[in-house]
């Protein structure tokens, strides 16, 4: 059996000629083992007797992407957001700490340029 989404049916970002940007297209090549792989897990954990209507699909569908995708991909968004905050704020601290320190070394009379010794 196939459980392959079919990327040209839903195309909510298509070109004004209905065709994907290049960069969607790359990005659902990547995404589609993935995907594949994800549908068969959810379609082995169903019963197939009890999807007989298309109402009795959708159902199954939402309740399988409320229990296991959205808690997941909830979890990977806030891991993700979290450390690119961290990283902005390591990165203003660096930031500061550099100005901070050029601001002493010119305080000092250090011109910031840097200097050559000779030895005589």
């Amino acid at each position: 059996k196939s459980y392959a989404f079919q990327a040209g049916t839903a195309n909510a970002s298509a070109s004004p000629k209905g065709r994907k940007p290049v960069c969607k297209i790359i990005e659902l090549t990547y995404l589609q083992p993935h995907l594949d792989a994800i549908a068969k897990i959810l379609y082995e954990d169903s019963d197939p007797a009890s999807m007989q209507t298309l109402e009795d699909i959708e159902l199954r569908v939402r309740e399988q992407l409320q229990a296991h995708v959205s808690p997941a991909l909830g979890n990977f968004l806030s891991t993700q957001s979290a450390a690119r905050a961290q990283a902005e704020l390591v990165r203003v601290l660096l930031s500061r700490a550099s100005s901070k320190s050029a601001a002493g070394l010119k305080s000092q009379g250090h011109s910031g340029e840097k200097t050559t010794c000779h030895k005589s």
